[in-house]
């Protein structure tokens, strides 16, 4: 936002605010501090006050990046300014003011110590406090005032369990807390993430319905009562027994979640092409909270129309040292709208950010409002929430085939053996590098065709936009009961001879130091 003073006299001046770029959306809430004098008050220090006059005749040179610049002497700054021309060229002459505060010593300025820049330089502050400079030579330590949304539970030495680091330093800096942040986690055990999975089948409906929302039953006592319940899910057609079919894409949601039960709704495209017993099944799981070592949240998207909406999330700085795997569905708050449904998928996933992006269903369906995304990353997990996860690539570099319904679809094995098919959770994702298509143009839809005990098909579609990008899916496997290694995986031997402990891929047997041990216990 550049600001400007017009009309400058005696008794009043104008303020004068232009956006940086036309078009750049309403603009609200903005504040201008000003000063004015005549003659400065000694006790500013301020060693000089005048001001430098463009002149109307003045013209811009490349070589100033066609901007005007004026040079003050003692011992030198330079003063640019870029301004609009007007209509045929024609500019004023423009004043600018200055004041120096510093201090001179035989004609010459004096360099600045650096606390007289960064008063907080040398400060430091306690209880993970943080200076504020108030003036050249006065600071003070303050607490940190807002903490992010995310879910990523840390575990103090008193042992209560904090929603993430931030919060913890901050109620520490509050109330002088003699605690400290011990490990990642809950303090209490598998209790503090609560989680029920399941498969849903959903009951046969006439063709001509496309969309079907059917409740799920919780069991009871599993989830706190005032605390946010996450619930995510993946398309499959687990129950259908023609493999050769490929389905119609078909677009998942949740509504109306709360401690008892939640809504799970599905749209199917294809405009009814498809046989009358093949509608879908989900598989879900439901859980507070965030696992040891993963990162979870909500993202709430704001109003849009029509076509694709897409929003960035920051992860926790230095959380994760490659790109996460990142698991996503949409939550709706206006029930029963079908025209909201959407498909929903990730851009451009990083170490450090990720973008969730959503295209309504179908083109022009209306305005789309109060929708939610429930993401997990994760790398790896101190204990055992996914069996097992993975990326699929799809290169796409050849056009789909009309055996596959013009999907992309791949067969994807299990690393361990199952006693029964397992609950398998997608995320489809995409990058806008090397000449791939933006995100905003693009539009992707994951599901699940069969799944079995030794594995599963992928199957995406996305929207062309002149080729086909190349894609990644992203899944996790849950499961009831121990990962069955195959021959060739390890296994660790028990204290007894025919005792044998399944590996578990990706399980952090050492996840807390012994040095963390205390010699107490502590019961109520």
């Amino acid at each position: 936002m550049s600001v400007w003073i017009e009309s400058l006299s005696r008794s009043q001046f104008e303020v004068c605010l232009r956006e940086s770029r036309t078009f750049d959306g309403p603009h609200r809430n903005l504040v201008v501090n000003w000063m004015a004098y005549v003659n400065h008050p000694s006790s500013w220090g301020a060693e000089e006050s005048s001001e430098v006059v463009f002149s109307e005749y003045e013209t811009p040179n490349a070589r100033n990046s066609h901007a005007l610049c004026e040079e003050v002497t003692k011992s030198y700054f330079r003063v640019c300014i870029k301004d609009d021309a007007g209509y045929g060229g024609q500019r004023e002459n423009i004043n600018v003011n200055y004041l120096v505060i510093g201090a001179f010593f035989n004609n010459s300025v004096k360099c600045l110590l650096s606390a007289d820049l960064e008063p907080c330089g040398n400060v430091s502050c306690e209880y993970h406090s943080h200076c504020v400079a108030l003036g050249p030579q006065q600071v003070i330590c303050r607490c940190e005032s807002s903490c992010p949304s995310f879910e990523e539970q840390v575990c103090a030495s008193n042992g209560r369990t904090f929603r993430n680091l931030c919060l913890l330093e901050k109620e520490i800096c509050t109330t002088r807390g003699n605690y400290s942040y011990i490990h990642p986690g809950s303090c209490k055990g598998i209790r503090s993430f609560p989680l029920q999975k399941g498969r849903h089948k959903f009951r046969n409906v006439p063709s001509w319905a496309e969309d079907q929302c059917e409740s799920i039953t919780f069991d009871p006592f599993i989830f706190y009562p005032h605390k946010k319940i996450y619930v995510q899910l993946t398309v499959n057609h687990f129950n259908y027994s023609d493999p050769a079919i490929v389905h119609e894409a078909t677009a998942p949601w949740v509504e109306s979640v709360n401690t008892t039960q939640f809504t799970a709704c599905v749209t199917r495209a294809g405009r009814n092409d498809y046989p009358s017993d093949s509608f879908a099944d989900v598989d879900w799981v439901a859980y507070q909270g965030a696992p040891s070592g993963g990162v979870a949240g909500e993202e709430k998207f704001s109003r849009w129309w029509t076509g694709t909406s897409c929003q960035t999330i920051t992860l926790p700085s230095g959380k994760f040292l490659a790109s996460p795997t990142v698991i996503v569905t949409a939550e709706h708050y206006r029930s029963g709208l079908k025209h909201d449904a959407t498909s929903v998928w990730l851009e451009d996933v990083s170490a450090s950010s990720f973008k969730i992006c959503l295209r309504e269903f179908q083109n022009f369906a209306g305005v789309h409002d109060d929708i939610s995304v429930n993401w997990l990353a994760f790398d790896s997990l101190q204990r055992p929430l996914f069996r097992e996860h993975n990326d699929v690539s799809f290169q796409n570099n050849a056009s789909p085939v009309k055996n596959h319904n013009f999907a992309f679809c791949k067969d994807v094995s299990f690393i361990g053996n199952y006693s029964k098919s397992p609950t398998v959770l997608l995320t489809a994702k995409h990058s806008t590098s090397g000449g791939n298509a933006a995100a905003e143009c693009n539009g992707i839809v994951s599901w699940i065709e069969y799944i079995s005990t030794s594995g599963f098909r992928i199957c995406v579609k996305e929207v062309f936009v002149n080729r086909f990008d190349p894609l990644t899916v992203s899944y996790a496997v849950l499961a009831g009961g121990a990962t069955y290694v195959r021959k060739d995986g390890p296994t660790i031997r028990g204290t007894a001879t025919d005792e044998f402990l399944p590996v578990i891929p990706g399980y952090k047997w050492n996840d807390v130091n012994c040095t963390d041990c205390h010699k107490f216990t502590c019961k109520k």
